[in-house]
């Protein structure tokens, strides 16, 4: 499964940052000269992770799941030890993200409002996203934060095209350098 989130994150421009236990850490727009982008970069490969582990099981059969949390923010960054040296993210954008996992539903995306209004300026207004998404406004009890409000992804399959032959996954929103 990590391999092919590996894959996923190539494909994407997203940097995988480390796994620890189950939990699979990645960041878009770190080295990315197209930062604008990093919102739906995360959204799709977010996407892509769900739609992956459906198609996995346990060895009894039981369906695999997953939890994926985004948040938009500033980190700090740097290269931490000295015998086996890591580079690692540091700071409140990664414990909020953190805190939209655990606090989500399986199989589904939960996003910060910080990233969904980032997402919404990326997409202008979802107008320009490669998925058509329905965002599932609610609120949650994050520890040590409180109240925080949130959306919950839900991809939706497209009932019609947009255009006769066109692909809305092959959509990009036009990227500007930061």
């Amino acid at each position: 499964m990590w391999s092919k989130f590996d894959e996923l994150s190539d494909k994407h421009g997203v940097q995988k940052m480390e796994t620890v236990g189950p939990t699979y850490m990645a960041v878009g727009g770190l080295n990315k000269g197209m930062a604008d982008c990093q919102p739906v970069d995360i959204t799709e490969m977010a996407l892509e992770c769900i739609a992956e582990v459906k198609k996995l099981s346990e060895p009894d059969g039981t369906p695999l799941k997953l939890r994926v949390g985004v948040h938009s923010g500033e980190v700090l960054t740097g290269v931490v030890g000295t015998k086996k040296p890591q580079f690692s993210l540091f700071g409140d954008t990664v414990n909020t993200a953190s805190r939209m996992q655990s606090t989500g539903e399986e199989m589904h995306v939960q996003m910060s409002s910080a990233a969904y209004d980032e997402w919404r300026r990326a997409t202008h207004g979802g107008s320009a996203s490669p998925t058509r998404i329905e965002f599932e406004a609610r609120t949650i009890k994050a520890k040590g934060k409180g109240d925080m409000a949130t959306f919950i992804l839900r991809p939706q399959e497209d009932e019609e095209e947009d255009e006769p032959g066109l692909d809305r996954r092959s959509r990009r929103p036009s990227c500007t350098s930061r």
